[in-house]
């Protein structure tokens, strides 16, 4: 188990006993025969803290909160200067559900080390469960940190500036006339970075240009083409959920009423990907930018912060050539117009045309070009935060003369390891961006200002931003809020019957599991959730789309809208299928448990 606290100390029996245990916790994988050894050495060794945080451990492992919390408590007594402690009793003061002293314990370890990564992903994470009060105090605790780390980094890179100046004032008699010539030339032209400025400038000056311009389908005789976007890495998801999630738009897609046709679709789809093996060829595939670092982005990011790839400006020949990738067309086209990102792992079960859309009260509310829109994390279930951003869902609009969202790209890019070190999900560096330090209650940013401040060099303009569920409310739900709400209505029946015992149960409790949803949700179908007024259910963290699909028949048959890329034609041609001998199409159910275990394979 990494993080556990070894070998120390000037007694050679303590050391050897931990050293035992840490073998038994970490290199077997015996926790039981583990908490022996830590007990004798805290009999033998009582002031020693390192037993009783290590035994911590072993209770956290046995999911024994309470126990866990005893063993860190006594331990942090001992070493009430030992930096680790604090990050591990935030984490399991979060998992308890206990947020406020989850921050309380992140501001004493942040007394110590105001950069400490555990205790700042922590107390990111407990400010926003604790309320939206809370948000900007969050947000300052980690620019404030950021700012240390990013002005640190800037020192750094001047001083080696310096360096490299002073060589060259030790060459400069050696320089030919022709080289002095090369020389200011190079210096008149500018640079990647002044290149980003100026880009920068130009959507600034468009955005001021266009201050409280808004857009509405019916303020013309057409509505405007969109661009959907999705981002796909790695092994996670497979181009599977790439297919269904643009042919799902395509059967539903209408714009003024006017069908789908194939080859005609009022929409653009684009995937950012590392690998376009089996994606429909209609999907515009584009490589992750460069970022111009002499190496592709991809190894230098990971995990959801690629997603940040989709406010990257359009890179050059040169810049693509430097990040070791090659020049494509298709990359150096700026994302113009309206933009819909959607995560892979949501499910579509109504029309996602956004001219289309409309409020309760039957309303299509104007779009601003100066406004981003996203979800509140507030109203979704797993998240378990009162405010803050939900990234699944992102809309906003670029205009033709520059990308007014660029920084969010750039900023990462220059500063992504000190980034790193301070914001644990890219959901809360997006805050971060958005919020720009400023809140509002009632769920939205209407701050319209151009404040813009600059740090590292790099200028983060104020952003106006809407959560969509204000705009929309019950159009877009997450798969664990659609199953709870399924399970009342199925309780609430069998009560009404007097069929069905139920025990007080607090709305804190932890949702049942998915087993438990079969009955409310399998017979439910897409077309159902639509006439809900559903058009988006979203999945962020557990469970994921193929793993719920086993007791939700709606996300069957959301695979199956794409005829040449479904889960159950792949099963079929599966050599796995081959070698069962199968004399019969076989269920969906049983094509997605297929899927599923392949998954657990890789």
């Amino acid at each position: 188990m990494s993080g556990i606290l070894k070998i120390g100390g000037d007694e050679e029996g303590l050391t050897e006993l931990l050293q035992l245990g840490a073998h038994y916790l970490d290199v077997v994988d015996a926790p039981s025969r583990a908490q022996e050894i830590y007990e004798r050495t805290i009999h033998d060794f009582p002031n020693d803290f390192r037993a009783y945080f290590n035994l911590g451990h072993v209770y956290a492992i046995y999911n024994e909160l309470d126990e866990a919390m005893v063993s860190y408590e006594k331990a942090l007594a001992l070493s009430p200067y030992t930096i680790d402690i604090y990050g591990t009793i935030t984490g399991l003061l979060i998992k308890m559900h206990r947020p406020k002293d989850a921050a309380q314990m992140c501001y004493m370890g942040l007394t110590l080390d105001p950069l400490d990564r555990t205790c700042l992903y922590n107390a990111n994470i407990a400010l926003r469960q604790i309320g939206s009060n809370y948000m900007d105090e969050a947000l300052k605790y980690t620019w404030d940190a950021l700012s240390v780390l990013v002005n640190r980094k800037v020192a750094e890179k001047k001083s080696m500036r310096r360096v490299s100046e002073v060589a060259e004032l030790d060459h400069s008699n050696t320089v030919t006339d022709n080289d002095n010539e090369d020389s200011r030339a190079a210096s008149a032209s500018p640079s990647k970075n002044e290149s980003f400025f100026a880009a920068a400038a130009a959507a600034a000056a468009e955005a001021a240009s266009s201050s409280n311009t808004t857009v509405s389908s019916s303020s013309s005789g057409q509505a405007e083409h969109v661009t959907y976007v999705c981002v796909k890495w790695g092994a996670k998801y497979d181009a599977v959920y790439v297919n269904s999630l643009y042919h799902s738009i395509a059967s539903n897609h209408t714009t003024k009423s006017i069908p789908y046709k194939v080859g005609k679709a009022p929409f653009t789809f684009i995937c950012f990907t590392d690998n376009a093996q089996d994606i429909d060829p209609r999907i515009k595939c584009r490589p992750f930018p460069t970022g111009g670092k002499g190496s592709p982005i991809t190894k230098m990011w990971n995990g959801w912060w690629l997603k940040c790839c989709i406010f990257a400006p359009p890179e050059s020949p040169s810049e693509r050539a430097l990040g070791g990738g090659t020049p494509s067309k298709e990359a150096m086209k700026p994302l113009a117009g309206w933009i819909v990102y959607l995560d892979l792992d949501t499910v579509l079960a109504g029309n996602l045309d956004i001219w289309q859309w409309s409020a309760d009260d039957g309303t299509t509310p104007n779009w601003d070009i100066n406004t981003f829109y996203t979800l509140s994390a507030n109203s979704i279930t797993n998240e378990r935060r009162a405010c803050g951003i939900n990234s699944s869902v992102m809309i906003w609009y670029n205009g033709l003369r520059g990308n007014r969202y660029a920084h969010i790209y750039q900023f990462l890019l220059e500063y992504y390891t000190e980034v790193n070190l301070c914001i644990y999900k890219f959901d809360h560096y997006l805050e971060m961006m958005l919020y720009n330090r400023s809140v509002n209650n009632n769920n939205n940013n209407n701050n319209t200002s151009n404040e813009v401040k600059t740090i590292g060099g790099i200028s983060l303009p104020t952003c106006s931003f809407t959560y969509l569920q204000v705009l929309f409310p019950g159009l877009v739900v997450d798969f664990l809020s659609l199953a709870s709400t399924f399970m009342k209505k199925q309780s609430s029946k069998q009560s009404l019957s007097g069929s069905c015992h139920t025990d007080e149960q607090s709305e804190d409790e932890v949702l049942p599991p998915l087993t438990l949803y079969h009955q409310t949700q399998h017979q439910q179908s897409l077309s159902n959730l639509c006439k809900m007024g559903i058009c988006i259910i979203i999945f962020p963290l557990e469970p994921k789309p193929l793993e719920a699909s086993k007791y939700s028949m709606w996300i069957q048959e959301y695979f199956q809208i794409s005829e040449e890329k479904s889960i159950l034609k792949e099963a079929v041609q599966s050599p796995i299928m081959k070698h069962q001998h199968v004399t019969s199409t076989p269920s969906v159910s049983d094509a997605i448990q297929l899927a599923l275990s392949r998954e657990e394979v890789d």
